[in-house]
């Protein structure tokens, strides 16, 4: 799990969960989770970017380059002020390496 910090008024924030082969094994299908930090909770999460085509153009637009594959997860959030924590995690349990990022739309 990654942590960020939106530290005043509210922000627009691209965030993304990819298979990455690069570190070793990636995982098969990348699930991106979105959690309060001060309560634990996942407030959205993702299977597949590609389910939904307008959050995957906003996405794409926002971080400057399309993600590396079809099961790759994404977000777009508008977040208030706070302290936010990002989990990548394999769809059906297993294991392997993943990357995820978090970028503030300008």
């Amino acid at each position: 799990m990654v942590g960020f910090i939106i530290n005043a008024g509210a922000a627009r924030v691209a965030l993304t969960g990819e298979s990455n082969a690069t570190l070793g094994t990636p995982l098969a299908d990348a699930v991106i989770e979105l959690l309060d930090i001060a309560t634990g909770e996942v407030i959205t999460s993702n299977d597949n970017c590609g389910d939904d085509p307008a959050t995957e153009t906003e996405v794409t637009e926002t971080i400057g380059r399309e993600l590396g594959a079809e099961t790759d997860a994404c977000l777009m959030e508008t977040l208030d002020a706070g302290t936010y924590g990002v989990r990548l995690k394999d769809a059906s349990g297993g294991s392997g390496f993943g990357l995820a990022s978090a970028t503030q739309k300008q």
